[in-house]
């Protein structure tokens, strides 16, 4: 059984986050919406709670988020996403529906989970360009597994997707830390070494 501690600091279930985008008459996926996020918050950009909660209501195409349980979602998958990407100690994941939901559909989300990385990532001014060479091919995979995913009725093996699966989640947080560096002249203090 998960500790107090452990349920905050994990991100929202994914079928109960689901039900209750559905119940708000939402479109889109859980997935979906969580790469968003992290590829906004990639790019260095971040969100007032209230400007997170319009803005996750817009990709979604709810007109009017009034549900209290759905508010209270989106903020715990904005403030558990944010304290994954920024820790380091390399918890940051993917909300993903469960082991037991059927293969074809965890390779769809993983699919919807890159194109929404990729888009909040470009719609927060991210640029490729600015990127190593290893976070630029990172990314050009995600655009990949995005086509791929989604064009895929094959049921595949559970082998190759938790490998693709970990591959995508690490060059989430790459292209996170490059991003989000603070500059040198405020990491060091002058005169220190940089050792």
């Amino acid at each position: 059984m998960l500790s107090e501690d452990s349920v905050e600091k994990a991100l929202p279930d994914f079928d109960t986050l689901a039900n209750e985008l559905l119940r708000a008459g939402g479109f889109g996926s859980p997935s979906e919406l969580h790469g968003c996020l992290c590829g906004h918050l990639a790019a260095g950009d971040r969100y007032e709670p209230a400007s997170w909660l319009s803005t996750a209501a817009e990709i979604l195409e709810i007109t009017e988020l009034s549900d209290q349980g759905l508010a209270e979602s989106l903020h715990r998958l904005y403030r558990v996403s944010l304290e994954q990407l920024t820790c380091g100690d390399f918890s940051f994941s993917l909300l993903m529906p469960d082991d037991e939901t059927a293969m074809a559909q965890r390779s769809e989300s993983l699919g919807l989970w890159c194109h929404g990385f990729l888009s909040g990532y470009s719609i927060a001014g991210g640029v490729e360009d600015k990127l190593s060479e290893d976070a630029r091919d990172a990314f050009r995979d995600m655009v990949q597994v995005a086509q791929i995913a989604l064009d895929s009725d094959d049921d595949g093996n559970e082998a190759d997707f938790i490998e693709v699966y970990e591959y995508i989640r690490m060059s989430g947080l790459l292209i996170f830390a490059e991003c989000n560096q603070p500059a040198l002249s405020e990491s060091v203090p002058p005169g220190e070494p940089l050792h």
